[in-house]
């Protein structure tokens, strides 16, 4: 794998999403050099003399301390946030929070501040000239108090409101959304669903690869740099594995068809990305399962929350109807001559919809509201999906009137259970539009 490989820039990439120095670094490199710049500018220039050196030195003190409080609060608020939010929805929420520069620009700023002030405290007065006070800057330290003021009110409002589940409901399922239509086009008209893929459909006499180069879950791939490979030694490239999927080194990685194509095996390897948990870059099932996860941890006996079950059910539905007319067989990627080049597997029709609903109906077994919306949900996918989809939502129906039978013990409940109702308690699905 080269140095600077499609993995390698990933990784890369990532690091630089996910690190939580790189932003507040960046914020004192700059304070450094304005502290060093802006008094070599009140030297050149005339500025009306504010502030004695004794009055600057005290103001500029008194900043730099206070801000080493404020940084302290703000990092307090980001931890408690983030560790409060993930006992209470999912542990794979951290990752996708981390990914947010926001609370890293706010304590960026206070860190921005603090450096500037200690800068400009050792410009005043130097020992070639006692009565030398960079006034500008000074003033500018003030406004930058400000400024932290305004960051502290900001990050303050934006963890209040990223706690709330509801907002990361809908932030999951937004880029959930873009990552299915990247990921399944339209059907035509008419399509029907291909075959499952399976090893070897490219062909008999194909070379397996194995991965030498890292272990861990496969993230996103190079999808153009692939294709070109597979094109310049005329081979068909398989990826064995679906995005999402764990894998140690000596496992299978591709099949190469034909098997005595003349394929370097080493920039194969290069062009696979791994982490050490999933994302959502090129795996749509994963918005899927952070869904799920909130889901049943708030249909735990410990949190007892339907709702907010109810709440992801909202959203999951909204990703199956977006999933239920789009092309969901295997990934083909072709070259610009049109010959299929690439072919990655991709989660069928059952496997979303088994992801999305299986576990939501076993924890949720018993409650009212989980039964009833579940219901709705299904019998709005019968409305929308193409015919040789609804035999898995019938099959899900089934299911689910299975769990109604065992989780409540008298007809008239099983009866109110049975009722398809889009708010989980309180608006029953109506059986036809005049209705």
């Amino acid at each position: 794998m080269t140095p600077f490989s499609y993995s390698r820039r990933v990784k890369l990439r990532e690091l630089v999403r996910t690190n939580s120095l790189l932003v507040p670094l960046l914020f004192a490199l700059a304070a450094a050099g304005l502290g060093l710049a802006l008094p070599e500018l009140d030297e050149t220039f005339t500025f009306p003399r504010t502030f004695g050196a004794t009055s600057a030195q005290v103001l500029l003190g008194a900043i730099a301390t206070g801000l080493i409080t404020l940084t302290s609060i703000a990092i307090s608020i980001s931890i408690a946030g983030q560790s409060f939010g993930s006992s209470a929805m999912s542990p794979r929420i951290l990752r996708w929070w981390s990914l947010s520069q926001k609370p890293k620009v706010a304590i960026g700023m206070f860190v921005f501040t603090f450096t500037y002030a200690l800068i400009v405290l050792g410009r005043i007065a130097p020992t070639d000239d006692p009565d030398f006070v960079p006034n500008m800057s000074v003033w500018l330290s003030m406004g930058f108090l400000l400024l932290c003021v305004v960051a502290l009110l900001w990050l303050m409002r934006y963890m209040s409101t990223t706690l709330r589940q509801v907002e990361t409901l809908d932030a999951v399922a937004k880029r959930g959304a873009k990552v299915i239509r990247h990921a399944h086009p339209l059907l035509e008209e008419g399509e029907q669903e291909e075959p499952p893929w399976k090893p070897g459909a490219t062909g008999e006499n194909g070379r397996v690869v194995l991965n030498d180069s890292g272990r861990g879950v496969i993230v996103t791939f190079h999808t153009t740099g692939l294709v070109d490979e597979a094109k310049k030694a005329d081979a068909v490239l398989a990826l064995l594995h679906t995005p999402g999927s764990f894998i140690t080194l000596g496992q299978p990685l591709f099949l190469v068809s034909p098997g005595d194509a003349a394929i370097d095996a080493n920039r194969l390897q290069g062009m696979i990305a791994y982490s050490d948990e999933r994302t959502l870059e090129s795996d749509p099932l994963y918005a899927i399962r952070l869904l799920v996860d909130i889901a049943i941890r708030a249909l735990s006996p410990a949190i007892n929350d339907p709702s907010t079950a109810v709440q992801a059910l909202d959203r999951l539905g909204g990703l199956l109807r977006l999933l239920g007319p789009r092309r969901l067989s295997s990934g083909a990627a072709r070259d610009d001559e049109g010959a299929v080049r690439l072919v990655v597997p991709l989660p069928r029709w059952d496997e979303y919809l088994d992801a999305a609903l299986t576990e939501i109906r076993q924890f949720g077994e018993g409650q009212m509201q989980v039964a009833r919306r579940m219901r709705a949900l299904l019998e709005d996918l019968l409305d929308v999906v193409p015919d040789f989809r609804r035999p898995t939502v019938e099959r899900h129906l089934r299911l689910l009137e299975q769990s109604v039978e065992r989780g409540f013990p008298t007809p008239e409940e099983r009866e109110l259970a049975a009722i398809a109702d889009s708010e989980g308690l309180g608006a029953p699905r109506s059986t036809s539009v005049t209705d």
